[in-house]
């Protein structure tokens, strides 16, 4: 699926499978991502502020420069999931290590 830029902003995603989707710059701010599969994604730039995102699968996303601040992550798979560091880098919630959860921190422009 393409949903480049798309306003997704408080949409029900529960348990969608958007597996390898295109949503970069996408705004998906307060969604219900439960258990929704982003399996190798592209959600660069994208803002999953304030979303549901528990057992959300992540696995092999692109999450460089996305928003996930405030976001519920419990359970969330990051394995093999790219970030980009730094303070305008990836923003995550207070306290959350990504590397924890598997993902990688990738800074190099593309």
């Amino acid at each position: 699926a393409r949903l480049d830029g798309s306003n997704l902003e408080e949409a029900d995603l529960n348990g969608a499978d958007l597996t390898n989707a295109s949503m970069q710059g996408a705004n998906l701010r307060l969604t219900n991502c439960g258990g929704t599969i982003f399996r190798g994604a592209n959600l660069r730039g994208a803002s999953l502020k304030n979303a549901g995102l528990v057992n959300a699968d992540f696995r092999g996303a692109d999450l460089r420069d996305a928003n996930l601040t405030e976001c519920n992550l419990a359970g969330t798979n990051l394995t093999g999931a790219l970030y980009t560091g730094g303070p305008l880098g990836t923003t995550w919630p207070k306290d959350f290590n990504p590397g924890e959860r598997g993902a990688l921190q990738r800074d190099s422009v593309e």
